[in-house]
């Protein structure tokens, strides 16, 4: 149905039995100065908008304001939150990182833009309208059907109630009716779909008045126990039962308890559980760099723009103080768990990657020194007559930074093979 006039202020229409002669009755009209027309047609008719002069839909505009109103303002709250109210520095990022805002401003100008395009639709459209006087017209039903009709608005300038009907009667139409009447009972007409709309939100209502029966009560209301609330069903008193004996949680991982939970026998391990060769330590490293080293740093130091923004506790270097005396199972552990404000990886992160993530803390440690005890018989005589030496030195100058660099070099090319 093709309308641009407001049903309730028709002044005369024209009913037609085939579109063609719908179009050349509104262009006979047009021809004579009317310019407030409407049609109601079952269907699009071709040609018939351009004859009686329909702007074109502001719904494209609406669309498009809408659109930019939720990307910027998307786009803004991103910028906010992460440089003004939290500007917390993450793996080096920028705090306005426009690259990172961007799927973020297109989801919001999306949807902005799409509730704006269906509600337009109904507002430009007045699909919201249940009744309007016009439908009060004897067989008007049929413009959904199989008639076509031409109506002219009652304040049009060339509008006279004599003239413009001798006018339509001219175009051919099977008959012109005047403007309907309003009944006063019109909007009873509207209460049956006002009611069925209304249904689901007053079921969502509480019931007032006497404790409601069982059928009306709503769940909130049911008796229920809260957490750690005491109970008189049970004989120990308590809501919250125990597990039965044997039993395994749904997230837990069965295994030996060294592969699985990095301890056994009460103690952490001392070794990494799963065979070290080349392909764990090159699976470590990767895993390190993604998840660990944005606060830990890649070489373990902690010396990151993560871990100096975090003045409440900043995280441990892994090689040096404390931390670098724990065994390979804690650090699977921790891994797994967390620890503090670092977050657990047990549910990112295989039992075998965190495994490797722990093998190659081990490998960073080798920077800064080995226990002679854990060399090979041959290696410890060399070492230890090195370090004697070292230490019949005075004033031994400082191994410049590029040295450092090629021995850890030099390292992770063992380490490959």
């Amino acid at each position: 149905m093709e309308t641009t006039a407001d049903p309730r202020r028709l002044g005369l229409l024209a009913e037609y039995d085939n579109p063609a002669d719908l179009v050349r009755g509104a262009a006979s009209m047009r021809e004579r100065g009317y310019r407030r027309l409407d049609a109601f047609t079952p269907y699009e008719v071709p040609g018939l908008a351009e004859t009686l002069g329909v702007a074109r839909t502001r719904l494209p505009l609406v669309t498009l304001v809408a659109a930019a109103v939720g990307g910027t303002l998307a786009y803004l709250i991103q910028w906010w939150t992460n440089a003004v109210a939290y500007p917390i520095p993450v793996g080096g990022r920028p705090l306005h990182a426009a690259p990172a805002f961007v799927p973020i401003t297109f989801e919001t100008a999306i949807l902005f833009a799409g509730v704006a395009t269906f509600l337009g639709v109904l507002v430009l459209s007045r699909l919201t309208r249940l009744w309007a006087p016009i439908d009060e017209i004897d067989g008007f039903e049929r413009a959904s059907v199989d008639r076509y009709w031409l109506a002219v608005d009652r304040r049009d300038p060339s509008f006279d109630p004599e003239r413009t009907a001798r006018e339509l009667e001219d175009t051919g139409p099977l008959r012109v009716v005047g403007p309907p009447s309003r009944p006063s009972l019109g909007i009873v007409r509207c209460l049956p779909p006002l009611i069925l709309v209304m249904l689901p939100f007053l079921a969502g209502c509480d019931v007032a008045g006497p404790e409601p029966n069982f059928s009306l009560e709503r769940m909130i209301h049911q008796p229920r126990y809260d957490a750690w609330e005491a109970s008189a069903v049970f004989a120990d008193g308590k809501a919250m039962r125990d597990p039965p004996a044997g039993s395994v949680h749904a997230g837990s991982v069965l295994g030996p308890p060294a592969l699985v939970e990095g301890r056994t026998d009460g103690r952490w391990v001392e070794q990494v559980v799963p065979e070290v060769d080349a392909a764990l330590l090159r699976r470590g490293r990767d895993r390190f760099e993604i998840y660990c080293a944005p606060c830990h740093g890649i070489d373990g130091e902690a010396a990151t723009s993560v871990a100096q923004s975090m003045s409440l506790r900043t995280p441990p270097p892994l090689v040096d103080g404390d931390a670098r005396t724990l065994p390979p199972g804690r650090v699977f552990h921790v891994a797994t768990y967390g620890y503090g404000l670092m977050p657990a990886y047990g549910h990112q992160l295989s039992i075998g990657d965190r495994w490797a993530v722990a093998a190659w803390v081990e490998v960073l440690r080798l920077r800064f020194g080995v226990p002679l005890e854990s060399l090979p018989p041959a290696l410890y005589e060399r070492a230890r007559r090195e370090l004697e030496a070292r230490d019949e030195e005075e004033d031994r100058p400082a191994l410049p930074e590029p040295a450092v660099g090629r021995q850890r070099q030099g390292l992770e090319r063992e380490v490959e093979r």
